[in-house]
């Protein structure tokens, strides 16, 4: 499988397409963001999105088989 990097069909980034995931389900995992538009590097993802001002918290959980993730969590802009 052969991701194009950067953006989706649509033109979107990856930040915009975390954040409109992040709206719309309230929560994200790397799995998630990687199976959904092909994102590596869901990490500076959100932190860029926090840079801009959204209220997202990471929740470290550990899988059924001892492995270790995070899911970030989406509250909502801090500047609204």
């Amino acid at each position: 499988m052969m991701f194009e990097v950067g953006k989706n069909k649509r033109g979107k980034s990856q930040r915009v397409q975390v954040l409109e995931y992040l709206r719309k389900r309230n929560s994200i995992t790397q799995v998630q963001a990687l199976v959904e538009f092909g994102c590596f590097r869901l990490a500076a993802r959100i932190e860029e999105l926090r840079r801009a001002g959204h209220s997202i918290k990471s929740s470290p959980r550990t899988a059924e088989n001892g492995v270790k993730y995070v899911k970030y969590l989406y509250a909502h802009e801090l500047n609204e």
